[in-house]
């Protein structure tokens, strides 16, 4: 946690991404790296009865670090995109609950 899913891009780039953020994002939120997983979903998507490429989404899931480094993360993660030559991006956050996230049968919050 946290955990980075993305959609409307290729493996390669997601692996790059993982290379280039994983150091920075550990900095920003003060965490170790090896908290960070990164996943590229391969979606189909349609428009008006016609395939069309999946339009750039980040989906990051993680423990609320307030707005000050959701805007950070925010940043990086799409200087990051911009610079693999990915011209837009949307990222959402979704934040879950300590004592609603559980590894191996143990809540975090506990």
């Amino acid at each position: 946690m946290p955990q980075l899913t993305f959609r409307g891009f290729s493996d390669s780039t997601v692996q790059r991404a993982s290379e280039t953020l994983t150091p920075i994002l550990a900095e920003i939120l003060e965490c170790p790296e090896d908290y960070f997983t990164f996943d590229n979903l391969i979606v189909t998507s349609f428009f008006r009865g016609q395939r069309v490429l999946t339009y750039p989404f980040i989906e990051i899931l993680w423990f609320d670090r307030g707005k000050e480094a959701r805007d950070s993360v925010a940043l990086a993660v799409t200087k990051t995109v911009f610079e693999m030559g990915i011209p837009e991006v949307e990222i959402s956050f979704t934040a879950s609950e300590k004592d609603n996230y559980y590894s191996n049968g143990k809540s975090f919050a506990d």
